[in-house]
C-alpha cells in the first residue's frame, strides 16, 4: 500500500474527481507524477452525442427565419430524440451520466425556445 502525504491526501480527491490518479514515481527524490487514466470511449460517445445536442439547438436557433429554418427544425428534434433516449440509457452508468444528459436536455430546450430579444 502506498502512504501519501497529508498534502497529497488533500489533493488526491480533487484529482480522482478529474480522472487523475496520483502515482509513485520510481525516482530516488519521491516526486510526484500524474498519470492520465484511459477515458472510455463510451464516455467520448456520450459527450460527442451531448455536442451533437447543443450544435442542432444552436442551429436551429440560427436558422430561424432563413429558407433553412425547417431544415434546422428537424435536426434539433432529431437530436432531442437521440439525447432523450441517451439520457434515459445513461442511468444504468450512474447518476452522475444522467444527470449530465438531463442537463443537455435543459440547455437544448432554452436555447431553442427562449428568446431574448425586447419585444417591442
Amino acid at each position: 500500500m502506498v502512504a501519501f502525504s497529508p498534502v497529497e491526501t488533500k489533493l488526491l480527491p480533487l484529482f480522482a474527481c478529474w480522472g487523475l490518479r496520483l502515482a509513485r514515481s520510481a525516482d530516488t527524490h519521491d516526486r510526484m507524477s500524474f498519470n492520465a487514466l484511459t477515458i472510455s470511449p463510451l464516455i467520448c460517445a456520450l459527450g460527442a452525442v451531448q455536442i451533437f445536442g447543443i450544435v442542432a439547438a444552436s442551429v436551429a436557433r440560427l436558422t430561424e427565419g432563413t429558407p433553412h429554418e425547417r431544415s434546422g427544425q428537424w435536426l434539433c428534434l432529431i437530436a432531442l430524440a437521440v439525447v432523450g433516449m441517451l439520457c434515459g440509457a445513461a442511468l444504468q452508468y450512474g447518476p452522475d451520466a444522467g444527470a449530465a444528459c438531463a442537463v443537455t436536455l435543459a440547455l437544448m430546450t432554452m436555447i431553442a425556445v427562449v428568446d431574448f430579444r425586447s419585444a417591442a
